[in-house]
């Protein structure tokens, strides 16, 4: 799950879980003890969250492109 086309973990998918794991907590923490938090902190977590997809599934958009163009299974290796 966190490992890029070369079999190594990527620091990119590694980042964005963390920060998925600390916006879920967040979002639980405050249902359950019922405390909010600065409104501006969790639209942060949020809007760093989106951009952290963004650029990890950015980068494979190009050869998901290419291969569906191709017809191919399997996107190419860069």
């Amino acid at each position: 799950m966190l490992s890029g086309q070369d079999g190594s973990i990527s620091s990119k998918r590694t980042v964005m879980f963390i920060f998925t794991l600390l916006f879920t907590g967040v979002v639980i923490s405050n249902h359950i003890t019922g405390k909010n938090i600065d409104e501006t902190l969790k639209d942060q977590l949020f809007y760093l969250l989106i951009w952290l997809i963004a650029m990890v599934f950015g980068e494979q958009i190009p050869a998901m492109i290419s291969a569906f163009r191709n017809n191919t299974k399997e996107p190419p290796k860069p």
